[in-house]
């Protein structure tokens, strides 16, 4: 059973929400090694000229399960921006967000007016598509920055006038209610991390385990330790932080061991595609209502860091295997685009 990924702040920006709402924070998923796409910064968009209401007031109206579903929302329309042929811009995918504000707040609905439907309450009688593409927010993004990429200008004009443009609803109703440009704007800063410096090194499907302010305190290979007699092998990357902090899925699987592993302590380890496995140890604690055999999607919280097991001190040791073999999470990671040495 996939639960709502813990989608949200990848930096402690924007009036420290995390403080606020205690969402749980994370890297989104972002694309590396492009130049002009969703990872540039919104650095053609001033926040401080920006008008509106502000992400954190606009936030203060919902409950965190209503915060988390719009926080993993505006991840896949993100992702769906990142990974067009051509990725769209930072502009582009907030205007996406700002007009889902203004269609649903973000709640991608069943039905609504006439045969509109999805959080850009797209109508399939109007050449979205199908009810299901319009439903499906991944789609419904890519049909919407179809239309955006035909406004030569699109780039330069204020968000409500390319929404208008593209959604073609009632004049009147949107000039009466739009307020989303510095909204939408800091929603997208905080989905992919404060100037995007650090979420953009991860790729579409893979993210560090772990949100920024660690340190590495062992690497992968022989060591020795003070109280141990002779050198052995360490079998991951221990990432050092503080007790509770969340631990995040790092790429999509399914929970296929939860409980108590010796040394290591209280261990998850999350089977993936191509037999591939990732493991997480000396946790403090799980996610109550994980059990064994449950979907998990990258970014999703898993558990809590601790010092449990054969530990001398609050970190999480991080391992990969690769067709029963473990082998090196830094190198593995970085051929996907995320540096765990640089948080």
């Amino acid at each position: 059973m996939s639960r709502s990924r813990g989608l949200g702040l990848g930096v402690l920006a924007m009036g420290g929400l995390s403080l606020v709402f205690g969402i749980p924070l994370v890297f989104a998923v972002a694309v590396s090694g492009v130049s002009t796409s969703a990872c540039d910064t919104a650095s053609n968009v001033k926040l401080t000229e920006l008008a509106g209401e502000s992400a954190q007031d606009y936030l203060a109206d919902f409950t965190e399960q209503e915060r988390n579903a719009k926080f993993a929302l505006i991840s896949e329309i993100y992702r769906a921006g990142a990974e067009r042929p051509t990725p769209a811009s930072s502009h582009a995918v907030i205007t996406v967000i700002a007009t889902g504000i203004q269609e649903s707040n973000l709640v991608n609905l069943t039905g609504g007016d006439r045969d509109s439907a999805g959080f850009l309450q797209q109508r399939p009688s109007q050449n979205w598509g199908t009810y299901e593409e319009v439903r499906d927010p991944y789609t419904a993004t890519n049909k919407f920055l179809d239309r955006y990429d035909t406004i030569a200008n699109a780039e330069t004009l204020p968000l409500i006038d390319v929404a208008m443009e593209i959604q073609i609803p009632s004049k009147s109703a949107y000039t009466s209610r739009w307020k989303w440009d510095r909204t939408a704007a800091e929603l997208y800063e905080m989905t992919i991390g404060q100037g995007g410096s650090s979420s953009c090194q991860q790729s579409t499907t893979w993210q560090s385990p772990l949100g920024p302010g660690y340190s590495i305190s062992a690497g992968y290979g022989m060591r020795q330790l003070s109280y141990e007699p002779r050198p052995r092998m360490h079998w991951g990357v221990d990432m050092a932080t503080g007790s509770g902090t969340p631990i995040y899925a790092a790429h999509a699987g399914v929970v296929d061991f939860i409980g108590w592993n010796g040394s290591l302590g209280n261990y998850v380890r999350i089977l993936h595609d191509e037999d591939i496995t990732t493991g997480y140890g000396h946790m403090v604690g799980f996610v109550p209502t994980m059990t064994k055999g449950d979907r998990v999607d990258v970014g999703e919280v898993i558990g809590y860091v601790g010092t449990t097991g054969g530990s001398t001190g609050n970190h999480l040791h991080f391992e990969i295997t690769v067709e029963g073999k473990k082998i090196n999470p830094f190198d593995f990671m970085l051929e996907r685009g995320i540096d765990l040495k640089s948080p």
